[in-house]
């Protein structure tokens, strides 16, 4: 045709693509855009473009498409600068695309080559504010972890403090002793404080004031909440284990004088111990305390007192209280009011006590309870297995005359108890049901009389009758 260009030619004279000066508005195609992404949906050849021409792309557009008209020139200017300015564009664009790929390229290079370890571990595209962040957030990763593992040493160190304390290896340090002041300014107190402080013994002394007169307390705080080293700090809310009263010889016989006005033996001791037993109930603590009397030369006291009476010349007064009065005394208190009372013959045997006292007092909760079972505990361990005939032996063996060798004859035979209860019902009388067992033990005139035994064991219902 002429005028047209031959679209179907592919390169002009120079080897380069044909120009298309002229568009074919006959030929109804589809415009063709050029990339602006930088992406392509095919791979083109721009190795033969000539140089000369100023030029790239080709574009081709429907104008019938866009409602042009064909014969119209001046439109044809006007996509003749649409397509350069196109053109332009897109070629801003590659330079663009191409100087951020040089960018990246020279980051990623300098970030490969370089010597900071920092840099290695970042991806070029970070900027100095997420760089900025990612070094906070490890640091915070760093600290909470340093803080998780500070919390879990501190939960096996409390672990560990807890079984110490459950073994008992602490209860030195749990326990203390708190005097009355009264009887730190008595002569048996201080004598009692400056023997104790001489001494190795694993409690404090406090000097506080008791509701009894003349006692010493200890206290028990467990050594996971401090101790009892400073218990007198802490408002000793802890319940006293125990308390021991020390009295004069001479105020404890005081008590067991007679009032011929009295219906009762001992009067005033009485009121004594209902005065202790109302300051036990209005003061919850004390009701589980154990109270101990100690006398310093009681015994010794009463010999000088009747000594005394017997070198006056004049008796005055009624008789002095006699040992076996005060013995008396002693077994009343401890079975009727609980109250246990001590004879200590010197200051040394005082002295002893209270150290004896401290010691059992620290082990003591951490000993083992010891029932009346635990002998059964013993013979169970020894026995071999619990099973029915080991118990049934057992029951056996426990019947005079009979060996072991005997109860295990009669045992195989009769395995349980039951079998032999049955045996006893399968018999015709009661002359067969005694001599059921001679054959168990053998023929002679001895193992009839076990066998007799044995009877009247499983069937008497006289539990004292003699065998």
């Amino acid at each position: 045709m002429d005028g047209l260009i031959d679209l179907t030619s592919p390169t002009s004279e120079k080897g380069g693509p044909s120009p298309k000066r002229g568009l074919d508005f006959e030929s109804n195609l589809a415009p063709t855009k050029a990339p602006t992404n930088n992406t392509f949906d095919e791979e083109e050849d721009f190795s033969n473009v000539d140089e000369d021409n100023d030029y790239e792309y080709d574009y081709e557009y429907d104008y019938d498409d866009y409602g042009v008209d064909n014969d119209s020139s001046d439109d044809n200017d006007d996509n003749d600068e649409v397509n350069d300015e196109h053109s332009n564009n897109n070629n801003s664009n590659n330079s663009n695309n191409s100087t951020n790929n040089n960018k990246n390229n020279t980051s990623l290079n300098s970030s490969i080559f370089s010597d900071d370890d920092d840099i290695l571990t970042k991806p070029s595209y970070l900027t100095s504010a997420n760089i900025n962040s990612k070094a906070d957030l490890k640091a915070k990763k760093k600290t909470e972890k340093r803080a998780r593992q500070e919390h879990e040493k501190q939960q096996k160190q409390n672990k560990k403090l807890q079984l110490a304390q459950e073994a008992g290896r602490f209860a030195e340090k749990e326990i203390t002793c708190l005097i009355e002041e009264d009887l730190v300014k008595s002569d048996c107190g201080n004598k009692i404080v400056e023997s104790l402080k001489g001494q190795e013994v694993p409690f404090n002394v406090c000097i506080q004031a008791n509701d009894i007169n003349g006692s010493i307390r200890w206290f028990q705080r467990s050594y996971t909440l401090g101790g009892a080293t400073h218990l007198e700090e802490h408002g000793n809310v802890e319940a006293p284990v125990m308390s021991v009263v020390f009295w004069k010889p001479e105020k404890f016989l005081h008590l067991l004088r007679k009032d011929n006005l009295s219906d009762s033996d001992l009067p005033h001791l009485r009121e004594w111990v209902k005065k202790v037993r109302r300051e036990k109930k209005m003061n919850e603590m004390l009701q589980s305390q154990r109270i101990v009397v100690v006398l310093l030369d009681a015994v010794g006291e009463v010999n000088r007192k009747w000594q005394g009476r017997q070198n006056a010349r004049r008796q005055s007064g009624g008789a002095p209280t006699t040992e076996e009065e005060l013995q008396d005394a002693i077994v009343w208190m401890l079975i009727e009011e609980k109250i246990e009372v001590t004879l200590c013959r010197n200051m040394e045997e005082v002295v002893e006590f209270m150290t004896d006292m401290t010691g059992r007092l620290c082990k003591l909760p951490y000993m083992d309870d010891v029932s009346e079972l635990d002998c059964f505990k013993i013979l169970k361990k020894g026995g071999g297995k619990d099973s029915q005939d080991e118990a049934w032996y057992r029951m056996i063996s426990q019947v005079q005359g009979i060996s072991e060798a005997k109860a295990s004859a009669l045992v195989e035979r009769y395995p349980t108890m039951n079998s032999l209860y049955e045996a006893y019902e399968k018999c015709e009388d009661e002359v067969d049901k005694v001599r059921l067992l001679e054959d168990s033990f053998g023929t002679k005139k001895l193992n009839t009389k076990l066998s007799s035994v044995m009877y009247r064991i499983m069937t008497g219902d006289d539990g004292l009758e003699l065998l």
